[in-house]
């Protein structure tokens, strides 16, 4: 299903567990022909750093989406590095100060929320980028199923039909990675101490069926 669109103004001050780091983050959004807006991108500017962390759809896939105009796909095309490098220069505070009091036609963003967040700024930039932007669930192009211990065992043996996952409505995980997903592929929680350090207790990990 195709992400929602967030009223401008309304967004949620979103917040992770475990302190960390703080700052603000902005949803950006394509007006298209019809008047409707289109979830973008996500900025995000730390508080400590002051730096601006992006995560923007690609040109084509919004453009399939929405019939953009020439002009407008050039703009888009553009539009990230163009942020970045403005960002160097002013801060990533200043900039947001500047898009605030600017966009409100063909590009559109929302009022600043709050977010305190663990990792870098930027996987917390992809995080908002897949639960406002992009959460459609693509099976083994973006997503890999989630297998519970015995599905897992019996995945690298016989007799489990394909799709035969978790059994809720989480079974399907968001895998970030350069390689291509495969229908081979599953998630699988770890359980227990013996390949620590390398991979820890609990942690989800991917793995491949086929191995001889």
């Amino acid at each position: 299903m195709p992400a929602a669109v967030i009223s401008i103004g309304a967004l949620p001050q979103y917040q992770r567990t475990g302190g960390g780091s703080s700052g603000h983050w902005w949803l950006l959004e394509v007006a298209t022909p019809g008047g409707d807006a289109v979830p973008y991108g996500i900025l995000l500017v730390d508080g400590g750093t002051d730096q601006l962390s992006l995560r923007c759809r690609d040109t084509a896939e919004l453009e399939e989406l929405c019939g953009l105009e020439e002009q407008q796909t050039d703009i888009l095309d553009f539009l990230e590095a163009d942020l970045r490098q403005k960002a160097d220069e002013t801060g990533g505070s200043a900039l947001l100060d500047s898009l605030e009091q600017s966009l409100s036609h063909f590009l559109r963003i929302s009022d600043r929320a709050a977010i305190a967040y663990t990792g870098s700024p930027q996987r917390a930039a992809d995080r908002l980028f897949d639960d406002y932007v992009d959460s459609e669930v693509r099976p083994f192009e973006t997503h890999l199923p989630l297998y519970g211990l015995r599905a897992a065992a019996t995945k690298f043996g016989e007799g489990m039909a394909t799709g035969e996952a978790a059994g809720d409505e989480e079974a399907w995980i968001r895998v970030r990675t350069r390689s291509r997903l495969s229908a081979s592929m599953f998630v699988a929680r770890v359980v227990g101490r013996s390949m620590e350090p390398l991979i820890p207790d609990e942690i989800l990990s991917v793995f491949r069926t086929g191995v001889t």
